[in-house]
C-alpha cells in the first residue's frame, strides 16, 4: 500500500519530525493489530521517503471490498501521525493522509515476470542494444500499448470521469498497475522518442515499401507519436518532460498552436486558481527554455530529413514568449526563459523587469546589441556573461567589438586584466583571438593585462610554425603548444617527470614558481622522446618576474611538504594535453551557437574533477597507459582521493629523489618493452578481467558486407554521404544483433542462463563508422566483452589528413561501476589504394591489452590492421611480448594471408586471429599446436558472406605458462598398421 503525505505547515525537519512515527510503526511490524473490529492488520515492511509512505501489509477481513481495506488502513495510519507527528503547541498543525495519492494494490496483481514492470525492463533491454530495425518497431508497438494503459489511468484519474459517472464495467479491461500513471506515461515517451531517433539514424530514406517511401513513412510515425504524447501531457499538465519530447520529436507551429491557445485561454478564464495559474507558468517557462537548449536541435541538422519545421516553429515561439511577456505581473522565472530563448535566435529585448533577478539576463542582452553600459552587475559577472553570449552567437568579430567597447567603458584598467584573465582561463580559443603573438609585452607595458599573462601571449606560436628547433633552449610553453605534440606520448613525459625530479633542491623551494613560463627545455632529438633508452632532453628552471600566475598556485588542501609534488602533477598534465591550462581535457570542444548551453565548465569546478584517462587527455590516439593516469591522480588528488592498485606504492614517495627512483622504475620497464625491430614503443594497458573456471577465452570473429570494395569508388567522401551512412548503420546494427542472437542462442543449448559472456569479439578493418560507438559500446553491454575493430573516419591527431586506425574498446568493471578502456591501434604499412585515396600513416605506438587475474601473470593481447601484419619486425617485437595476435583485415588475397597466419602461429608461437571481409571471407583462428586437426579453430571459406565464429582459447597453452611448449610425456598406444586407408562406403568390388 502506497500513501502519500501532503506539504505540512510544521517547520522543523521532516525526516527528524517522523523519526517518532518510525519507531511506533516498526514496534507495530512486530505483532498482528487488530482495527475496526474485524480487521486485523500484519505490516511486514515499511519504507519511506520524505513524506512518502510504503508499506507491504496483509489483512484478514470479513466481506470487505478494496476501497473499505485501503479506507481503513489509511485511517489506522492516520492514527499514528496523530499520535506521534502532531505540534503540541499547535493541534491544529499535524501531518495528515492524502487521500488523493494513497494506493492500494493486491499483491496477486504486482510484479512476476508477466507485469508491467516485468515489461517496462523487457522493453528497456531490448532497446539498449543491439537492436536492428525489426526490433526498434517492436519496442515501438510495446510502448505504444504501455502508454495507452497510461492514458487510460489519467482519463480516470481526470476530474470530469469521476467514479460515480463510470459504470463498473468501464474499469474491467484495465489491469491492476503496479507502477504509477505517470511514470509509465514518461518513460513510454522517452524511449518511443529515442527509438524513433534511432530508427532515422538506421534508415536509408530512399527506400520504398510499395508506393510509400520510408521516408514517409518515418515522417508519419514521427508525428503521430508527437500528437500522442501532446494528447497524454493535456490529460495531466504536469507531464511537462512528455511535453518536451513531443515538440522535439516533431518541431511544428500547427503543433505548438493548440498548445499555446488551451494555455493562454486558461489564463483568461475566470476564477482559475492560483495553484492552476503556476503551473501555466511553469509550462510555459519550460516551453521557452526547452526552445533555447533543445527543441529542434536534432532536426535542424539533419537536412535530408525534414521533420516538421524548426524555422517557424522557433519564430512562433517567440511570437509567444513576446506576447507573454506583455502580460502584466509576469514571474521572473518565465522572463529568463524568454529572454534566453530570444538569445538564442538573436534577437535582443528591453522588455524585461528590472528586478534583481534578472540582472544577467538584461546584461546578456547589453551584449546581443554590443553594448556595455549597465553596471547592475560587477566587471567578472559581466565577462563571464559575455562568454555566454558568446556562446549563443559562436562569431569572434562581434565579440571582439564588444570587449573594446567594455574595455574603453571602464576606469580602471585592472577592470581590463581582470576580464582578459577570466577569458583566458575560460576559453583559450577566444583569447587567442582578443590577442595577438607579440603584443603581449606592450599589453603588459599599458597594464592592460597581468605580466605572466602577457608572455603567455607571446609564447604562442603563428600559423604554419616551423619545426621545434634541436639543441636550443625553448619555453617549455611554446614546446608543449607546438603542433607536433611531443609529449602526447607516455615515453616523454616519463622522460619529462625525470627531469623535474633532479631539479637542484632550491628551485622546489617555491613550486608555485615552476611554470611552462620559468621551465625551458633543449632536445636533441625531439622524435626520440618515445624511445626510453634515449637520453636527450634537458630542462632548466628561470625564474621570471615575482608576479605569480594564479593558475599554478598551490591549492589550500596541499601541504606544503607536498606542494612539489602538485607542481609537477601541473607539469606535466600540461604537456600531456598540450594546452597551457593544466585542468583542460580533450572534450571541451566548441558549443554550437544558436543553442544555449551555458558555460560548461570553469578552471576552478576543473581543477576539482580533473580526469586523468587517455581519453580525457588527448582522446583515443594517445597513447597514455593507466599506469600514468594514476601517477597523475597521485600528484594532483585532493582530499578524499587515494591511489590504490599497482601504484599504492607512490605513498611511499616523499622526497624528489623518491620521486625519481619511482619514474626511473617505469621508465626501466618501458626500455624492456620498446620495439627495437620496429622502432616502436609498445604499452601495456592492464585491465582487471574475469577468469573463467575453464580458464578459456570465449573468442568471436565477426565479418559482414559493408563497406566493399566497390563503395571506395567515390573516395573517402563517399563514405560519409548520408545515404551511405544509414545503410552503413543499419548492417552495423543488423550484424551485431545476429552477434546477439547467435550467442544467445548457443547459451540456451549449453545451458546458460545468464547474458551471453564473451571475452573477446573481432571485426575487419574499416568496419565501424566513428559515429557509431554507441552500437559498439551498446553490444560490449549486452555481451561483457572487449571489442577490436576496424574504424572507418578516423582522422589523424590535431589534423584532418584521413588515417586507417583499429579501436580497442574494453570494458573495465569495478563492482557496480563501468568504465572504458579506449585506444586505438594505428596502421603504417599502406596499400596502393589507400595511398590513392590519401590515407597518411599512422602507427605512432603499439597497443598492448593484458588481462589480469589476482595473483597471476597477465595474458597479453596485441592487434595490428591488415598488410601491417607482414612487417616481419613488428612480429619479432611482439613474439616475446603478446600471447595472442588479432588482425583487422580487409584483404582479397586470402590465400596468402592463410599462408601469413600459418607462418606467424609459429614464428610468434602463440594465437594469430583475422577478421577479413565478408565480401571476401578468409577469417581464420590458428594456433601452432602439434595435432593438425587442433591448428585450425576456426575458418570462414567462401565470399559474400556474414558470418559470426565463436571458439574457446586455452590461455595457459600459449599464454604465460607456455604448456604448449613443454617436452610432452610418452604415451604408448596399441597401433594397427594397414596398407591402404580405410575403404569408401559403398565400396563392394568384385573378386
Amino acid at each position: 500500500m502506497s500513501v502519500t503525505i501532503p506539504e505540512s505547515a510544521v517547520t522543523l525537519d521532516r525526516n527528524t519530525h517522523m523519526l517518532d512515527f518510525d519507531r511506533a510503526i516498526g514496534a507495530a511490524s512486530k505483532k498482528t493489530s487488530r482495527i475496526e473490529g474485524d480487521f486485523e492488520i500484519r505490516i511486514h515492511d515499511y519504507c519511506r521517503y520524505v513524506d512518502d509512505l510504503r508499506l507491504v501489509v496483509s489483512v484478514k477481513a470479513t466481506e470487505a471490498d478494496e476501497s473499505k481495506v485501503a479506507q481503513t488502513i489509511a485511517k489506522w495510519i492516520q492514527g499514528y501521525l496523530d499520535d506521534f507527528t502532531s505540534v503540541k503547541s499547535e493541534e491544529t498543525s499535524r501531518l495528515h493522509v492524502n487521500s488523493e495519492k494513497t494506493e492500494l494494490e493486491l499483491y496477486s496483481a504486482v510484479g512476476g515476470e508477466s507485469g508491467i514492470a516485468a515489461s517496462m525492463k523487457s522493453m528497456q533491454q531490448q532497446l539498449s542494444g543491439p537492436f536492428d530495425l525489426a526490433t526498434l518497431q517492436q519496442v515501438e508497438t510495446g510502448l505504444n500499448g504501455l502508454l495507452a494503459l497510461a492514458e487510460l489511468g489519467l482519463k480516470e484519474e481526470s476530474p470530469s470521469a469521476s467514479s460515480e459517472s463510470l459504470p463498473m464495467l468501464a474499469a474491467v479491461a484495465r489491469p491492476k498497475l503496479e507502477v504509477r500513471d505517470d511514470t509509465l506515461t514518461r518513460f513510454s515517451a522517452y524511449r518511443l522518442t529515442k527509438s524513433l531517433r534511432m530508427r532515422r539514424s538506421m534508415t536509408d530514406l530512399s527506400e520504398k515499401d510499395g508506393e510509400v517511401s520510408a521516408k514517409d513513412a518515418l515522417l508519419h510515425d514521427f508525428e503521430v507519436v508527437a500528437r500522442r504524447l501532446v494528447a497524454a501531457w493535456a490529460v495531466n499538465p504536469s507531464l511537462v518532460q512528455v511535453l518536451r519530447y513531443a515538440l522535439d520529436l516533431y518541431p511544428s507551429p500547427d503543433l505548438l498552436a493548440p498548445v499555446a491557445d488551451a494555455l493562454t485561454k486558461k489564463l483568461m478564464v475566470d476564477g482559475l486558481s492560483p495553484k492552476e495559474e503556476m503551473v501555466i507558468l511553469y509550462v510555459l517557462a519550460e516551453l521557452f527554455k526547452a526552445g533555447a537548449t533543445e527543441t529542434g536541435q536534432r532536426a535542424a541538422h539533419d537536412a535530408a530529413f525534414q521533420v516538421g519545421d524548426v524555422g517557424e516553429y522557433r519564430v512562433s515561439l517567440v511570437g509567444l514568449a513576446q506576447t507573454v511577456l506583455e502580460w502584466p505581473d509576469v514571474p521572473w522565472y518565465v522572463q529568463q526563459q524568454a529572454a534566453l530563448l530570444f538569445a538564442t535566435v538573436g534577437y535582443s529585448t528591453d522588455a524585461l523587469s528590472s528586478g534583481d533577478e534578472l540582472r544577467f539576463h538584461r546584461t546578456l542582452h547589453e551584449f546581443l546589441r554590443t553594448e556595455s553600459k549597465s553596471r547592475c552587475v560587477s566587471t567578472k559577472d559581466e565577462v563571464s556573461v559575455s562568454l555566454v553570449g558568446y556562446q549563443l552567437r559562436g562569431e569572434p568579430a562581434e565579440y571582439i567589438n564588444w570587449f573594446k567597447r567594455f574595455a574603453f567603458g571602464r576606469k580602471s584598467r585592472r577592470d581590463v586584466s581582470d576580464a582578459l584573465q577570466l577569458i583566458g582561463q575560460t576559453d583559450q580559443n577566444l583569447f587567442a583571438g582578443i590577442t595577438r603573438p607579440g603584443q603581449g609585452k606592450a599589453a603588459v607595458d599599458a597594464k592592460l593585462m597581468p605580466g605572466y599573462l602577457g608572455q603567455y601571449v607571446d609564447a604562442r606560436w603563428p600559423t604554419n610554425p616551423p619545426e621545434l628547433p634541436v639543441n636550443a633552449w625553448i619555453s617549455f610553453a611554446k614546446v608543449i603548444t607546438h603542433p607536433a605534440a611531443v609529449f602526447d606520448q607516455e615515453n616523454a613525459l616519463l622522460q619529462l617527470a625525470l627531469k623535474l625530479a633532479n631539479f637542484p633542491g632550491a628551485s622546489l623551494k617555491m613550486p608555485e614558481r615552476l611554470t611552462p613560463l620559468t621551465l625551458h627545455l633543449q632536445c636533441q632529438d625531439w622524435h626520440k622522446l618515445k624511445n626510453p633508452n634515449a637520453d636527450v632532453l634537458s630542462v632548466k628552471y628561470e625564474p621570471g618576474p615575482d608576479e605569480r600566475d594564479p593558475v599554478h598556485a598551490t591549492p589550500n588542501w596541499c601541504t606544503r611538504d607536498k606542494a612539489w609534488m602538485y607542481a609537477f602533477g601541473r607539469l606535466l598534465r600540461a604537456a600531456a594535453t598540450g594546452e597551457l591550462d593544466f585542468t583542460a581535457r580533450q572534450w571541451l570542444l566548441r558549443d554550437e551557437s544558436g543553442w544555449y548551453s551555458g558555460i560548461r565548465s570553469t578552471w576552478q569546478k576543473r581543477r576539482m574533477g580533473m580526469l586523468h584517462t587517455s581519453t580525457a587527455l588527448v582522446g583515443t590516439t594517445s597513447a597514455i597507459t593507466p599506469w600514468f593516469s594514476k601517477l597523475l591522480l597521485g600528484l594532483l588528488r585532493w582530499p578524499g582521493i587515494t591511489v590504490d592498485g599497482a601504484l599504492a606504492d607512490i605513498e611511499a614517495v616523499k622526497t624528489p629523489k623518491d620521486f625519481a627512483v619511482f619514474v626511473q622504475s617505469r621508465l626501466d620497464q618501458q626500455a624492456q618493452l620498446f620495439g627495437a625491430s620496429s622502432n616502436v614503443p609498445v604499452y601495456r594497458y592492464p585491465v582487471e578481467w574475469p577468469l573463467k573456471a575453464s580458464r578459456q577465452l570465449r573468442i568471436v570473429l565477426v565479418q559482414g558486407l559493408m563497406p566493399a570494395n566497390k563503395d571506395f569508388d567515390h573516395g573517402l567522401a563517399g563514405l560519409a554521404d548520408p545515404r551511405y551512412r544509414e545503410r552503413h548503420r543499419n548492417h552495423t546494427a543488423a550484424l551485431l544483433h545476429l552477434a546477439y542472437r547467435q550467442l544467445l542462442a548457443r547459451d540456451s543449448v549449453l545451458g546458460k542462463d545468464h547474458k551471453p559472456q564473451v571475452d573477446l569479439v573481432i571485426f575487419p578493418e574499416y568496419t565501424i563508422h566513428v559515429d557509431d560507438q554507441d552500437l559498439m559500446r551498446s553490444f560490449s553491454d549486452a555481451t561483457g566483452a572487449m571489442l577490436f575493430y576496424g574504424l572507418l573516419g578516423a582522422t589523424a591527431p590535431r589534423t584532418v589528413e584521413p588515417i586507417n586506425a583499429a579501436r580497442w574498446l574494453v570494458p573495465q568493471r569495478r563492482g557496480d561501476r563501468r568504465s572504458w578502456v579506449e585506444v586505438d591501434q594505428g596502421k603504417w604499412h599502406l596499400t596502393t589504394e589507400e595511398q590513392e585515396l590519401k590515407v597518411s600513416q599512422w602507427r605512432p605506438y603499439q597497443v598492448v591489452i593484458e588481462l589480469c587475474w589476482k595473483g597471476e601473470p597477465g595474458y597479453r593481447i596485441s592487434g595490428a590492421i591488415c598488410y601491417d601484419a607482414t612487417d616481419i619486425s613488428l612480429a619479432a617485437d611482439l613474439k616475446d611480448e603478446s600471447h595472442m595476435f588479432v588482425i583487422a583485415a580487409m584483404n582479397k588475397d586470402v590465400k596468402t594471408f592463410d599462408s601469413m597466419v600459418g607462418a606467424l602461429r609459429y614464428h610468434m608461437y602463440q594465437h594469430v586471429l583475422i577478421a577479413n571481409s565478408g565480401e571476401f571471407g578468409g577469417s581464420t583462428a590458428q594456433a601452432p599446436y602439434d595435432q593438425e586437426h587442433k591448428r585450425l579453430l576456426s575458418h570462414v571459406h567462401g565470399a559474400q558472406q556474414i558470418a559470426v565464429s565463436v571458439f574457446d582459447v586455452d590461455i595457459d597453452d600459449f599464454g604465460p605458462k607456455l604448456n604448449a611448449a613443454d617436452p610432452g610425456a610418452v604415451v604408448l598406444k596399441h597401433v594397427s598398421e594397414r596398407i591402404g586407408k580405410t575403404r569408401p562406403a559403398g565400396l563392394k568390388r568384385k573378386k
